[in-house]
């Protein structure tokens, strides 16, 4: 079998792909397809392999950008990590070579795919190290996370922070979203960066449930971070 474009028939299966397949993130689901549609106008054009008994095997999440750069496939847009899940290496391959085909005959700028693994270069790709990431491994241990901070600044931040008597909240209520959107706003503003919409975030609070929490930090009743 080959790779082709994901369609609404194929979307229950797809979607069972991604909620059973270990590194499938939440940029992978159909429901943030629909938030980067309809929030950024960013056209999807998700790739599927299917085998011959017509069960999916690997997945490329696509959204077709355009820019001032030129129209370009990206896999996916505001994510850090999105790149193929695939099976086995020929279904990778095979979807590799689909998505080159596809930005060849609609003659676009270029295809981004965002692997994890920077070690990954796929024939006729070139590496670009243009986006990074910063990850701390958290564990029921206080201490044990108190020792993987960098000594300094950031030890010392948070002991200001303790003796300050800062307290914090955890939920996805109205008001957490109008407290976290009012300081993204006024971050994004002092970076001298475009902010998203409000929609954007509603539709991730709404879409995702539960699974959503927004943390705030206040002194007293004012907002600090969020």
């Amino acid at each position: 079998m080959v790779s082709s474009i994901l369609n609404e028939e194929d979307e229950l299966q797809y979607q069972q792909y991604v909620e059973n397949h270990p590194d499938a993130s939440f940029e992978y689901s159909l429901d943030w397809r629909k938030i980067i549609q309809n929030n950024f106008g960013f056209i999807p054009s998700h790739v599927i392999y299917k085998d011959s008994e017509g069960q999916i095997k690997g997945i490329l999440p696509l959204f077709k950008a355009h820019s001032i750069f030129g129209t370009r496939l990206v896999a996916v847009p505001y994510a850090i990590y999105a790149g193929i899940l695939a099976d086995t290496e020929e279904v990778q391959t095979n979807i590799v070579n689909f998505v080159k085909e596809m930005t060849l005959k609609s003659r676009l700028k270029f295809i981004e795919i965002r692997e994890k693994d920077s070690g990954l270069i796929y024939p006729g790709f070139q590496k670009v190290s243009q986006v990074f990431n910063f990850s701390l491994q958290l564990s029921p241990d206080i201490d044990e996370v108190w020792k993987k901070l960098p000594k300094g600044s950031v030890r010392w931040g948070i002991k200001k922070a303790q003796n300050s008597g800062l307290t914090f909240t955890a939920g996805n209520s109205k008001s957490d979203l109008n407290h976290f959107y009012r300081l993204f706003l006024q971050t994004r503003k002092y970076r001298g960066m475009p902010s998203y919409p409000l929609s954007y975030f509603k539709d991730i609070a709404n879409s995702f449930g539960k699974n959503v929490k927004i943390y705030t930090t206040f002194l007293g009743e004012k907002p600090l971070a969020s």
